[in-house]
Order: C-alpha cells, then sequence, then structure tokens
C-alpha cells in the first residue's frame, strides 16, 4: 500500500528523462555536481559560464534532468505541455510537506511575536505616562531596560526562525533544487517568468509557475542550504550584499539571461534575506 502511495507521487518522464521527486542518487550526484560547480565558477563570468555548462551537462549524462540546454540558456518555454502539467502536479505533491514544516514554523513565531509586541506597547504607554506625570528617570529606567529586553527577544526569535527553517528544508535541499532545475529542463517555464514567480505576487497561468511561486520561499532557502559550504560568503543574510554585477545576472523584462546558479542566485537571496511575512 505505501508502495503504491509514493509511486502516486513520483512523475516518471518519457525514457531517458528525470523522475520527480529525484531518486537519492540523483540527489548525490547533484549535490557533487553542485560542490565542483562553486568552485570552479569563481573569477569570472566566463568561467562561471563554462562551470554552469558542466554542471547542467553533468546532470543530463546521468539522467538526473531531462535536457541540459534549457539549464544552460533560457529557451522558449512550452509551459501547457502534458508533461509540464504533470511534472508540475508532482513537485507540487513532493514540496508540499516540506513547505507545511517550514510555514508552520514562521506561523509560531508570527504568534510568538505578536505576544512580545503587545507586551512591548504595554511598556511604552506606561513609559510615556509616567513621563507626562513627571516621574523620575530611576523609576523608568527598569521599564526601559525592559523593554530593551524584550526587542532582543524578538530578535533571537527571529535569528532562531531563519535556523529552524534552515533546518526543515535541509534534508530534502538537493532534491528540491534539482526539482526545480527539472522543471526548467523541460521547459515548462521561462526566464522572466521564473523571476516573476519568485519576486511578485499575483496568479499565474502556467503550472510550473505556479507551483514554483506556491513554494518559492521554502524553494529559495532550499538553493541556499543546499550550497550551504558556501552560504557565509555570498552574504545571504542581506540583499543589499549584492553587488551590481549580480544584480544584472537576474533575467530582465528585455532579455533572458541564462539559468544558471549564478544567474538565478540572486533573486533567490533576495527572496530568503526577506522577513517573514
Amino acid at each position: 500500500m505505501l508502495v503504491a502511495i509514493v509511486a502516486a507521487f513520483v512523475f516518471t518522464a518519457p525514457a531517458g528523462a528525470a523522475e520527480i521527486p529525484p531518486t537519492k542518487e540523483c540527489s548525490r550526484t547533484f549535490a557533487k555536481l553542485l560542490g565542483k560547480y562553486m568552485v570552479q565558477s569563481e573569477g569570472s563570468q566566463a568561467k562561471a559560464k563554462k562551470a554552469n555548462r558542466k554542471f547542467a551537462n553533468g546532470l543530463a549524462k546521468a539522467g538526473c534532468i531531462s535536457d541540459a540546454e534549457p539549464v544552460i540558456d533560457w529557451v522558449k518555454p512550452s509551459p501547457f505541455s502534458e508533461q509540464c502539467v504533470e511534472a508540475s502536479k508532482a513537485a507540487n505533491e513532493f514540496w508540499k510537506p516540506v513547505t507545511r514544516r517550514f510555514e508552520n514554523l514562521a506561523k509560531r513565531q508570527r504568534a510568538r511575536e505578536r505576544k512580545l509586541n503587545a507586551r512591548s506597547r504595554q511598556l511604552t504607554k506606561r513609559i510615556r505616562k509616567l513621563r507626562q506625570a513627571g516621574a523620575s528617570e530611576q523609576r523608568i529606567r527598569p521599564l526601559v531596560r525592559r523593554q530593551i529586553q524584550l526587542m532582543v527577544k524578538s530578535l533571537v526569535s527571529g535569528m532562531k526562525l531563519i535556523s529552524d527553517q534552515f533546518d526543515a528544508v535541509t534534508p530534502q535541499a538537493s532534491a528540491t533544487t534539482l526539482t526545480m532545475f527539472e522543471l526548467i529542463s523541460l521547459r515548462c517555464i521561462g526566464g522572466k517568468t521564473f523571476q516573476s514567480a519568485f519576486t511578485r505576487s499575483g496568479k499565474f497561468k502556467e503550472p510550473a509557475a505556479r507551483v514554483i511561486h506556491r513554494h518559492h520561499l521554502m524553494v529559495s532557502f532550499s538553493v541556499l542550504a543546499a550550497m550551504s559550504e558556501d552560504v557565509e560568503g555570498l552574504g545571504f543574510a542581506s540583499a543589499s550584499s549584492l553587488s551590481e554585477e549580480d544584480l544584472k545576472g537576474l533575467p530582465s523584462s528585455r532579455s533572458c539571461e541564462r539559468p544558471s546558479l549564478d544567474a538565478l542566485l540572486p533573486t533567490l537571496l533576495c527572496e530568503a534575506s526577506a522577513p517573514p511575512s
């Protein structure tokens, strides 16, 4: 029975194509090739482009994505093909449990934050009334210290949320990121739509775009978790750390850059660094 349930959530493309969710072997292959990419892409755009081609070709040769070319250079998508519809459904089923855990952590954090904010507002009102009444600073100072403690507690809580969310996505980070690349590989999404799915609100007609948008924050964290050995150097904690050169790598409305990691990463970094809503 369990085998039948699992099988129902597995998209197996035509012969020679990859599976969604990926096999364990493909997840390991992806992690290995990603590590090589991170080393080989350093230094220049030319090196990054060459490393991206090797990365994509390696995944395709191992049967872990269906086609390397759409991962090397954006191609005209066929988002409504039967293959893309089925692949998008499989990706959604694969990502749903992880996104649920991811979002539940944020919900609990928001509940804690509401309580802390309520206590902080009460202290603010009390401090204001005491000052209006001419109370001494000696009487007000302990309340100010308490308010600062609440601010620190809120900050620590937010930092713990980010850590917990990374922990939630890490076990399947490689598989999640590889699934994203397989949707690109199958020509289910183009460059402009891909960027919009991560950075804009609204409705999307394309099945893959709808799925990516629904899970975009979890996928963003997963990409960073998959690249965890280099995350510190990437400065993911602040979107402002992105250089002008990084931002130029984003697919624009007029031209779509290649969908390589060096081009996609700024979009994902900006998204993952945004405060939880």
